[in-house]
């Protein structure tokens, strides 16, 4: 209904949920004002008080309120951290307030009739691949991804029901950048979070008439958004800041399916050592992994370990015992949580011999991944690509992870890890 801004591209930066929060600013200017404007999701990521950066972060809309947002040309995104150079902008957008909603399927619809919301999903590595129609997968909680919901059909997967969202992966990927996304898979709508504005110029600019695009048709039902109402008479507080920040999610590339053109390649890709064969092997060897649990070598802990609390259980495994070329290698991470659900740290990393390398950048510098632990059993993959056509030789590698207690590296499980080795 010409009320959103295009799709861009957060590039190899875990800035989705910049994206998502400026990208809900945007359609709100354009709704009420008219204006249709590229705002600065640097200025998210260089100028917020929470340590948000490319590892993760939460939606933020209170930064329009206060001191207000900036234009992309005076802070152009550079996916990286940058010195914060707000000061010097002109202030352009402002917003009156925000609130977080209810995930139900009937909140966000009510919502949505006061234009697009920012939210959180969980995106699996095949979404990298996705060009049209319906996407849903297998899932069981938690969720890696912000996007704005723009709205929905629920007609849409057989009768399902679905969310339009816009993406920030660019414009190649899905249709022009946008989606369709079941209703109740991947956790959608999980932090759903929407805006209140109030229209600066005299007579809002009216909606056209919607007309469907020429890469998707609605259907026969589909739900027309009415006419955009500006903010309610009293404007709700805006709640205490306590969202917990989406972890960094890109996805992994496959060997085997082309990327989408514009697509960001994923930032937590490793760089994985490069083993050198032994010179007693032939060249051609194939690999042969074996596994057991819980080696007795045990690396490196950190020099304040409190005792574990044994309510949270978490399992390093992997999806085969051995391996051969083109096989699929599937690490993933099994939580088991008797208790509430909670923020927390994720430390995960491969040993080769004496040396680790820690993800998500997997580099030597111990490093740890923003996770949300719900409660109950779930399951967060960490690895997946194409086992290599050629011959590793090795042994004493492992994989370990363990959760902590988040911005510490105090314990809150014990440690579990898998072993296998190759030949």
């Amino acid at each position: 209904m010409n009320g959103v801004t295009g799709a861009r591209s957060q590039g190899n930066c875990g800035s989705c949920w910049a994206f998502a929060t400026v990208a809900m600013v945007e359609s709100a200017r354009k709704i009420y004002d008219g204006i249709d404007q590229d705002l600065s999701e640097q200025q998210l990521l260089a100028c917020n008080s929470y340590g948000y950066d490319c590892g993760g972060g939460w939606f933020l809309p209170e930064i329009y309120e206060n001191p207000g947002g900036v234009t992309e040309a005076c802070m152009p995104y550079q996916a990286q951290m940058s010195t914060c150079t707000q000061a010097s902008c002109t202030k352009v957008a402002f917003i009156d307030g925000s609130q977080e909603i209810n995930s139900s399927v009937t909140s966000i619809k009510n919502a949505l009739q006061s234009g697009p919301l920012a939210a959180a999903m969980y995106a699996y590595d095949d979404l990298t691949y996705y060009t049209g129609g319906c996407y849903s997968h297998s899932h069981s909680s938690g969720v890696n991804h912000g996007i704005l919901i723009v709205g929905y059909d629920d007609n849409a997967c057989n009768g399902n029901g679905a969310w339009l969202i816009k993406n920030s992966w660019g414009t190649g990927w899905g249709m022009d950048g946008f989606g369709w996304i079941q209703y109740g898979s991947c956790s959608i709508g999980y932090g759903a979070t929407r805006v209140f504005y109030t229209a600066t110029q005299p007579t809002p600019t009216p909606f056209p008439t919607w007309t469907p695009g020429p890469t998707w048709t609605p259907g026969p039902t589909n739900t027309p958004i009415p006419t955009y109402t500006s903010q309610p008479t009293s404007t709700p507080n805006t709640p205490s800041h306590t969202y917990t920040p989406i972890p960094t999610w890109t996805p992994a590339p496959s060997t085997n399916t082309p990327n989408p053109s514009n697509t960001p390649y994923p930032t937590h890709t490793p760089s994985t050592p490069t083993y050198t064969p032994a010179p007693t092997q032939p060249a051609t060897n194939t690999p042969v992994a074996t596994w057991t649990q819980n080696p007795t070598n045990t690396p490196d802990q950190p020099q304040n370990t409190p005792t574990p609390i044994y309510d949270i259980q978490l399992n390093v495994v992997l999806n085969k015992e051995t391996y051969s070329a083109n096989d699929p290698f599937v690490l993933d991470i099994h939580f088991s949580n008797q208790g509430k659900a909670e923020f927390t740290d994720l430390i995960i990393a491969l040993q080769v011999g004496n040396q680790f390398w820690f993800y998500p950048l997997w580099n030597p510098e111990p490093q740890t991944s923003m996770h949300i632990l719900d409660t109950g059993d779930s399951t967060r993959n960490i690895l997946q690509f194409q086992w290599p056509d050629e011959s590793i030789h090795g042994s004493g590698m492992y994989f370990w992870a363990a959760l902590c207690d988040f911005g510490t590296w105090n314990l809150k499980t014990d440690i579990d890890s898998v072993e296998f080795s190759c030949n």
